[in-house]
């Protein structure tokens, strides 16, 4: 893991991400957030080097570092010299394990260089992207140590004391700006050659070692220009330290030294890649990239792939490498902005921990001032149960809207959210939005976060009332949208062109559309909180704040997409666009807009052949949110369980039940749809956005992410074409399904590529689909409440599926009778 954050590194974070944060959900700043960075200026502005007290404190961090340092050399010349490219886990802890010292040794000295904040920040997202990898390469750890050992330079206490020089100050501020960018493209380098897989990455290796290579130049370049910048001054004569200390820049020769024959190693073509390039160029080159069948024999002879190249390796290696970076680098600022407001949240909590260990007031670390006046005369220390925070809460207003009335001779204009505050049945609502861990308890740092992630516009006790009787009412007309959605994407899907059913097929079996419809399905309607909420005098001004808060939350989350083009290439992009890790709250508003851009991509193949990417990638991003999910689901279950919570009832009413039915599916395979899917990335220019309607026509160019492959002859098509501009023909007086069909077979197969195990969506066109049918007997009218699969249900499913295949048969029959008769 990585060191805890100081205060001036979440600055760092802060001012990294300011141009790119939004006042929409789930994330709001206001006035609390922007106080960081002036308060890590005044540290900034006002911090003088003591430089016995910074020798004392930095001195056996960096003979530690160095000591790790040493030690990482020497497992990077054993990778070096091994012919294997992936890297065992102690391993990689032993490389990386010098950068965290880095980290370390940069936060106690940021305030008096305040140049390298930004580019410090950067360094410790991708060196936590890295520790999370399950599987590691040994070409990218050669690099990751050759920016340890640039940034080593700087941690030298001869050098520390020169740049706290007015004029070196001066010159390191371009200086790290140069060093950001270039670990900013490093990142996103890494995160493309991860996903195009050691098979991409061999066939056109001399693409990849020419970036390797760059990069691990770049950082020798930045290596010398600091010293440079910092020996412009005379050396400092400091005869008074270790010499383990002053020594540093000596040791680190030795370790650039050999760092330099790695790097020569790298750069150099492996036994594999160069029979690898031999076969490529005898079967015409770049020619033979692109052909399937080559391909497949040459997975098959050389890797050992039986089963052929799935459809994102053609992709990627259709697809230079520039392009492949252009395409991702949006992805990778989005992950880094969420990763760098990871590091705000952590250091808000760790001054805290700090706080509360020197017995100070917990009140005091409360932001919001109403709530921190609760706090403080409820004499709670660092947590409170969650009923007794909203029956504080309550009383507060109402003496604050009570007085306000005595004194004004008329009603608070807040004073409609007392009525719901007071109703007991909204209690567990609020317990839900604040508690993040679904403990019963609420934290200081969960109330900091939950009031910080309001519209700054909005009142604390608003706030508390949207998410008691406000949030489950938009959660439920989300759930009526995605429900529609589901409907018009398998109606659609009926009617696609014969070249697009084979991949809109794949895409409705095994993308994650059954997953997600336990998601949308298992919401309940509370009907008492309905009744309470729709029969009362509150209801015009909480549909008011309803109304204003969708706004914000879909603009958000829609403006974020399309940075990114809709593409969620892990479950990481899932949380980076959302900005949270409780997908709980906005996950069916997140569905809903992709959902939406899917079934304009199925109307698009209605009228146009598309290709196979274009499915792919629409797989591979729901996959990736089933994902997300399912690893909140475990974080959740594991944490009851922990607690030796009744993990099933809670199931059934956290945040509206939205779990409910996963958990009656997956509870006996808890980590089942946790794996993210690395899907390929298209760059072509962000789409314009788009007012939020029920059904969106849009032309395929402002859609498709793909160009479109030859089209065949109007002749040669079954379905009417129509103009690419206008509505694709649809069996517009079919009934529209209300979800997909109860599957009773494979229940309970922990796997995130298939999603048959229960329901599947009813794609085959059927002879009773007619102008005026009304037969809902092959797409269910009603689906009642997800129940866990019984004998009887699996032998009922299966008759009926014989029946069916009995039907099919007695169809055959009639339709072959007139040819025999002849």
């Amino acid at each position: 893991m990585l060191p805890s954050p100081s205060p001036i590194m979440a600055a760092a974070a802060v001012m990294s991400t300011a141009q790119s944060q939004h006042s929409g959900m789930p994330h709001h700043d206001h006035s609390n957030s922007r106080g960081i960075i002036p308060v890590a200026h005044n540290l900034i502005a006002t911090a003088e080097m003591d430089k016995e007290k910074v020798a004392a404190t930095v001195g056996p961090l960096i003979t530690v570092g160095m000591q790790n340092l040493t030690k990482a050399q020497t497992v990077v010349d054993d990778l070096v010299a091994s012919d294997a490219w992936s890297v065992a886990k102690e391993n990689v802890t032993a490389v990386l394990a010098p950068a965290k010292d880095v980290i370390v040794i940069l936060d106690s000295v940021t305030k008096y260089i305040p140049a390298i904040m930004v580019a410090e920040s950067v360094l410790s997202v991708i060196i936590k992207h890295e520790l999370e990898r399950h599987e590691n390469d040994r070409n990218i750890l050669v690099v990751y140590h050759t920016m340890t050992v640039f940034w080593f330079t700087l941690c030298d206490l001869q050098a520390i004391f020169r740049a706290d020089r007015k004029h070196i100050k001066d010159s390191l501020d371009n200086f790290f700006q140069a060093v950001s960018q270039t670990m900013h493209d490093f990142g996103n380098f890494r995160d493309v050659y991860y996903r195009h897989g050691h098979f991409a990455r061999t066939l056109r290796s001399s693409e990849y070692r020419t970036k390797l290579t760059g990069f691990g130049q770049a950082f020798t370049e930045h290596k010398t220009n600091l010293q440079f910048i910092l020996t412009e001054s005379s050396a400092l004569q400091l005869n008074d330290m270790s010499a383990d200390v002053t020594n540093v820049s000596a040791k680190l020769d030795v370790v650039t030294a050999k760092l330099e024959q790695a790097m020569a190693f790298i750069s150099r073509p492996t036994p594999l890649e160069l029979s690898v390039a031999k076969q490529v160029q005898d079967n015409g080159g770049d020619k033979a990239l692109q052909d399937p069948t080559f391909l497949n024999q040459l997975a098959k002879s050389t890797f050992g792939v039986e089963d052929g190249l799935s459809s994102q390796v053609h992709a990627s290696l259709r697809q230079g490498l520039d392009e492949a970076l252009t395409a991702n680098m949006p992805m990778f600022t989005l992950k880094v902005e969420a990763a760098q407001k990871e590091i705000s949240d952590a250091v808000e909590r760790s001054t805290e921990t700090l706080l509360h260990q020197l017995n100070s007031g917990p009140y005091q670390l409360i932001k919001d001032e109403d709530i921190k006046a609760v706090w403080q005369s409820m004499n709670w220390r660092i947590s409170c149960k969650a009923r007794h925070f909203v029956d504080a809460v309550h009383n507060h207003f109402a003496q604050q809207f009570g007085e306000h009335r005595h004194k004004a001779g008329e009603v608070h204009p807040q004073q409609w959210t007392l009525n719901i505050l007071s109703q007991v049945i909204y209690y567990p609502s609020i317990s839900d939005a604040i508690d993040d861990d679904g403990s019963g308890y609420i934290s200081v740092s969960e109330v900091n976060h939950f009031f910080k992630s309001r519209p700054k516009e909005w009142s604390a006790v608003e706030w508390l009332a949207f998410w008691a009787a406000g949030w489950k009412q938009n959660a439920l007309a989300y759930k009526t949208r995605c429900k529609r959605l589901f409907s018009e994407l398998e109606a659609s899907a009926r009617t696609v062109l014969p070249q697009n059913r084979r991949h809109v097929k794949s895409y409705i079996k095994t993308s994650g559309l059954s997953e997600l419809w336990l998601v949308v399905n298992s919401l309940s309607a509370d009907g008492i909180a309905h009744r309470a909420t729709h029969q009362s005098p509150e209801t015009e001004p909480l549909n008011t704040l309803r109304a204003e808060i969708m706004h914000k939350e879909t603009t958000h989350i829609r403006s974020r997409l399309e940075r990114i083009q809709y593409q969620l290439e892990s479950p990481e992009t899932v949380l980076a666009v959302l900005g949270t890790h409780r997908l709980e709250g906005f996950i069916l508003c997140f569905l809903e807009l992709i959902l939406e851009r899917h079934r304009q991509v199925i109307d698009a193949a209605n009228t146009l052949v598309l290709g196979e990417r274009e499915f792919d990638t629409m797989t591979f991003s729901l996959q990736n949110l089933v994902a997300a999910f399912g690893t909140r689901y475990h974080t959740l279950t594991e944490n009851w369980k922990q607690q030796r919570l009744d993990t099933g009832f809670l199931m059934q009413w956290f945040a509206g039940g939205i779990f409910n039915e996963w958990h009656e599916i997956f509870q006996d395979h808890p980590t089942a749809h946790t794996e993210p899917v690395e899907t390929p990335k298209v760059s072509s220019p962000p789409a314009a956005e788009r007012p939020s309607q029920e059904k969106t026509l849009s032309r395929p160019e402002d859609i498709l992410l793909f160009p479109l492959p030859p089209q065949p002859s109007p002749t040669g098509r079954t379905f009417q074409e129509s103009d690419p501009g206008s509505p694709p023909p649809r069996l517009t007086k079919l009934p529209l399904p209300h979800g997909p069909r109860r599957n009773g077979h494979g229940h309970h197969r922990p796997s995130s590529t298939s999603s048959d195990y229960f329901y599947h969506f009813d794609f085959e066109p059927r002879p009773s689909e007619h102008a005026n049918g009304d037969d809902p007997a092959s797409i269910s009218a009603v689906y009642l409440k997800t129940k866990k699969p019984k004998l009887e249900d699996r032998i009922t499913s299966l008759e009926t599926e014989l029946s069916d295949i009995k039907g099919m048969l007695s169809q055959l029959i009639l339709l072959s009778s007139p040819r025999q008769n002849t």
